[in-house]
């Protein structure tokens, strides 16, 4: 663990900074939470004004807080939004508005539309990646598929004789030129 502490900040800590609750890990991570919640970024203006309940409220107003705040706020907003959340998918509520089990809370509603995102943009990102996956093994199948031909061709040209040779090169070139197209294809894409 000493070591691990060591090689992800790049210090080397003694008995006593160890011993400091703010030289934690724990305690960093809270420190860049707080450093990049105060930093003005556009994207979180606007994320939730299409909702009447947050009239007046402007995502991109930032009140300043400590490490500490952010935490302490950040355990019970992620209690909260658990509660919501497991009484949104109770068995029986019927209701798919998931903002009717906030109580009123718009940073449980405002966590709760980050996650939906989050979740879709996440499964749009795997989709892709399977795609890539699909588009790249059929890719390879076909170059397997070449090579055994090439390998075939160029087998039966060393026994072949002159006409039937000409005929062979010809499928042979055409071999060569579709497996380049492919590899370039690959390499085009990032496959």
């Amino acid at each position: 663990m000493y070591m691990r502490l060591i090689e992800v900040t790049g210090r080397n800590f003694d008995r006593a900074d160890l011993d400091d609750v703010t030289d934690s890990l724990k305690a960093q991570f809270w420190r860049n939470v707080a450093t990049v919640y105060c930093s003005n970024d556009d994207k979180f203006k606007g994320f939730i004004e299409y909702d009447a309940d947050s009239d007046g409220i402007d995502p991109g107003t930032i009140v300043p807080h400590s490490p500490a705040k952010l935490e302490e706020m950040w355990m019970e907003l992620t209690s909260f939004f658990s509660i919501s959340e497991a009484n949104f998918r109770l068995s029986g509520t019927h209701d798919h508005e998931f903002k009717r089990f906030v109580q009123g809370k718009l940073d449980v509603l405002y966590l709760g539309i980050a996650a939906a995102r989050e979740a879709e943009i996440t499964l749009a990102r795997e989709q892709d990646q399977e795609a890539t996956a699909r588009v790249r093994a059929e890719y390879y199948k076909m170059l397997d598929d070449i090579r055994k031909r090439i390998s075939a061709i160029e087998s039966e040209m060393s026994s072949a004789a002159s006409p039937i040779k000409l005929r062979l090169q010809v499928d042979l070139d055409f071999f060569l030129e579709e497996r380049q197209m492919i590899m370039d294809a690959l390499r085009e894409q990032n496959l």
